[in-house]
């Protein structure tokens, strides 16, 4: 994933003097503002929180307290199975976080592709550290599969109980 980033970071923020970054520290040293890192600590280092029995990410939730009743609600119509609810509560949509993008700031179908891959790693991470005995699928949401943007999702991979035959 490196040498995408690097990649990435030469196209989007060229070296003054043009000699293309080989380290990761470069591009940041260059580019890069302290106020702002804690800002995207955020995004890669996210709060999690338990309903009943299901890990729910709180990067992208409005208003905390309807949170997760809401998710109860949901979880009580049985609509989906509990993997689907929980992809559902933990979709963000990376594409769209931002909210002041200039007109021609967007970037590149694989550049976005590879910022929502590394919000995944993190999330991958984070949830291993603090969870350390339950196991969890964390996905790349692609457009066709959203619709037009790219993502991250996560449910919890739970044993199954075989079930009895009479």
């Amino acid at each position: 994933m490196l040498k995408k980033l690097l990649a990435a970071m030469n196209r989007l923020y060229p070296s003054p003097d043009l000699a293309p970054y080989t380290t990761a520290s470069a591009p940041v040293w260059v580019n890069g503002e302290e106020r702002t890192a804690l800002l995207y600590a955020l995004l890669y280092l996210p709060e999690f929180v338990e309903v009943e029995g299901s890990i729910l990410q709180t990067f992208f939730v409005l208003n905390a307290e309807e949170f997760p009743k809401s998710f109860i609600e949901a979880k009580n119509e049985k609509k989906n199975p509990l993997h689907e609810l929980e992809d559902s509560f933990n979709y963000v949509e990376t594409s769209y976080i931002w909210g002041s993008v200039k007109a021609g700031d967007h970037l590149t179908d694989e550049d976005d592709k590879l910022f929502a891959e590394c919000v995944a790693e993190a999330w991958r991470g984070r949830l291993a550290l603090l969870y350390p005995t339950r196991r969890f699928k964390v996905s790349v949401i692609t457009p066709p599969e959203s619709g037009d943007a790219y993502g991250v999702s996560f449910h919890e991979l739970r044993q199954e109980t075989p079930s009895l035959k009479s």
